[in-house]
């Protein structure tokens, strides 16, 4: 996916993410941190709190995802300002960011089992897991082309910011737009386990209507 069109999209990346990671990247400039020290602390982060998740509130792993995800902002944005990107460094990215939803849900559904005393959502969040693997798999290329042309195309129009039915409804569901407020929320109402079950059913839709799209452009070469 087009790295401007999925910023445009997002309103936290875009509005307080990314404009902090820049300030921040501007401090860093003068430093001996590379951008793969970033990435390598963002991801290592995700993996320790698969040790922390059942010795530690709920709330303190996911604030250490929360930092994770501004670190995943920071490094690019470092690595861009510094003239240090690398072929290595998006491919560390991009192999981190899908383990990053894995973990995010799996440890959502542990957060759950265990100040909730729930028996099974953590076998909710590895399905959701797989549905978000099955969902990438079928993520063919032609779809990917077309998302950006989309972006271009409204990007010449104009409209790249403007809200839309179809934003709104995905907003919920998005990493930069409503994500984080609606999962902190959600924790501290104890409606966490009914928002991952809600987030299951999107998945399923979602790669449904994937899989029929992925299906239709292949019929069509």
């Amino acid at each position: 996916m087009n790295k401007k069109y999925f910023i445009e999209k997002n309103l936290l990346l875009k509005y307080f993410f990314y404009p902090i990671a820049s300030v921040v990247s501007k401090l860093l400039i003068h430093t001996k941190i590379k951008p793969i020290n970033i990435t390598m602390l963002w991801i290592f982060i995700i993996f320790l709190t698969l040790l922390l998740n059942k010795a530690m509130a709920g709330i303190y792993i996911l604030m250490l995802f929360l930092l994770a995800y501004f670190l995943d902002c920071l490094d690019g944005q470092f690595a861009r300002l510094s003239k240090q990107t690398s072929e290595r460094g998006k491919l560390l990215d991009d192999f981190g960011g899908e383990i990053f939803l894995f973990l995010f849900w799996y440890n959502c559904g542990v957060i759950i089992d265990n100040e909730l005393n729930f028996i099974s959502t953590t076998k909710l969040s590895l399905f959701i897991c797989l549905l978000i693997f099955l969902k990438n798999s079928f993520s063919l290329r032609s779809l990917i082309l077309i998302r950006d042309i989309q972006y271009q195309t409204s990007k010449d129009e104009g409209s790249s910011s403007k809200f839309s039915i179809n934003r709104i409804m995905k907003m919920p569901f998005s990493f930069g737009e409503l994500m984080w407020p609606l999962v902190f929320a959600c924790y501290y109402m104890n409606f966490l386990h009914l928002f991952m079950f809600i987030y299951a059913i999107y998945q399923i839709a979602s790669f449904v209507l994937i899989f029929n799209n992925g299906i239709r452009n292949t019929e069509s070469f």
